[in-house]
């Protein structure tokens, strides 16, 4: 349970994508190297990667919104 909180508490796009990438793995390996690359930009790009720069910056909790 103590795992399960520690994954509860991460970005919600983050958890998403790799729930996503793990699904793709296992069911088209010989896709994976595409999905793969589109990955980080969908990632890279979100408000919640601003929220958890801040938040480690002003040694704080981040409130990740999904988005």
């Amino acid at each position: 349970m103590e795992f399960a909180g520690k994954l509860a508490a991460n970005a919600p796009l983050v958890m998403q994508t790799s729930s996503s990438s793990l699904r793709a793995l296992a069911a088209r390996p010989s896709e994976m190297a595409a999905y793969t690359r589109q990955m980080p930009e969908r990632t890279y790009n979100s408000e919640d990667l601003q929220e958890g720069l801040s938040a480690f910056a002003d040694k704080r909790t981040p409130d990740f919104k999904g988005r």
